[in-house]
């Protein structure tokens, strides 16, 4: 249901830290980090609900 938009990762490392990473059409890639930010905080609180989502949670 996605639309393909390259290769790009994500990695949420808690609720207050994210690595984004881009990779191009000429194979470089490009990443930042973020910390303590409230961009990071709002991205890994977008992420966490995409994932809740899309990914089945097993609370057994």
């Amino acid at each position: 249901p996605y639309p393909d938009v390259g290769a790009e990762r994500v990695v949420m490392v808690d609720g207050d830290a994210v690595l984004v990473s881009v990779l191009g059409d000429d194979g470089a890639e490009a990443a930042f980090w973020s910390r303590g930010t409230a961009f990071a905080s709002m991205l890994s609180t977008l992420l966490a609900e995409f994932t809740e989502s899309v990914v089945p949670v097993d609370d057994s």
